[in-house]
């Protein structure tokens, strides 16, 4: 009984201390133990969800930069003739929110000794250029202007020039493929070295097809057909290009490709015969990107 009558006394003493805590939490809340120092007015300012008025915007990345990439690729075989061949392309692009820059410059050197005499001879001598600016017209269809230029020794050209206006498209475009397709029309003129010198009208076609294929390796392939509009039966050229990349490192790497071209009216040698409608080759490079 002495138990009872302590807990009932003790009971609304309780109660009434449980009371006045809760009515003047906020005040015990207010007035900790140990109170801690003021927090800076910056840190007060960004977890309020403002940010202090000397904060720096962050810097965006600088996405219309200059890009370069430079290949060479190098062939020899061996046999009855022992052939030499090198090739070495540079190539710039440039991309902004809808515009892009094209410039590439290719070189194509080759030379052939005969076993049995001895002798050393050229048997390749082509240079290419090609430069290209590209203008978003909306989401897929893009206009442009570019200007094409080559020289082949041994397909009596001395130099051949070529100038096009037209309109691409991106035909299909997924996460990591794409299919695009462009037609041009323009005018181009052909310096012969033995041939009689030729210019007209010309239009062009072009596909372009590229996808990743593994973590690896990417495929690229391209297709252009070239004619005189004037003649468009007889005297056309197209130029078929396929190639496997893969990433040797963070700039450097390496590809396979094979290469097509022909010309239904190829011109004339020293010697007034007409050279081969169709050059092919494979080749391996080892590119530099940065």
């Amino acid at each position: 009984m002495k138990r009872h009558t302590l807990f009932s006394g003790l009971l609304p003493i309780f109660f009434l201390a449980s009371g006045a805590l809760a009515t003047d939490a906020t005040l015990v809340l207010q007035k900790p133990i140990f109170p801690m120092p003021p927090l800076p007015e910056a840190v007060m300012q960004e977890a309020a969800g403002d940010a202090p008025a000397t904060a720096k915007p962050a810097k965006e990345k600088d996405e219309s930069r200059w890009k370069y990439e430079v290949e060479v690729g190098v062939t020899a075989t061996g046999g009855n003739t022992r052939t030499r061949d090198v090739d070495g392309k540079i190539k710039a692009e440039r991309d902004w929110d809808e515009d892009r820059v094209f410039v590439w410059i290719r070189g194509e050197w080759g030379e052939a000794q005969n076993q049995n005499t001895g002798q050393t001879s050229r048997d390749r001598n082509r240079q290419t250029g090609r430069a290209k600016y590209e203008h978003d017209l909306n989401e897929t269809v893009y206009g442009f202007a570019s200007i094409n230029m080559e020289r082949d020794e041994f397909k009596d050209i001395r130099l051949r020039t070529e100038g096009f206006l037209g309109v691409g498209s991106e035909l299909y475009k997924k996460e990591d493929t794409l299919l695009k397709g462009e037609i041009g029309f323009g005018y181009g003129a052909t310096d012969y070295r033995n041939t009689r010198n030729e210019s007209a009208a010309e239009g062009r076609i072009s596909e372009s097809y590229e996808t990743q294929l593994n973590e690896q390796w990417a495929f690229t392939q391209y297709f252009e057909l070239t004619s005189n509009l004037e003649e468009i039966d007889d005297e056309f050229r197209t130029l078929f290009l396929a190639e496997v990349r893969t990433d040797l490192t963070t700039n450097l790497y390496l590809s396979f490709g094979f290469e097509h071209r022909y010309d239904a009216e190829p011109a004339r040698d020293d010697m007034g015969v007409k050279t081969n409608r169709q050059d092919y080759k494979f080749i391996a490079k080892l590119g530099y990107s940065f």
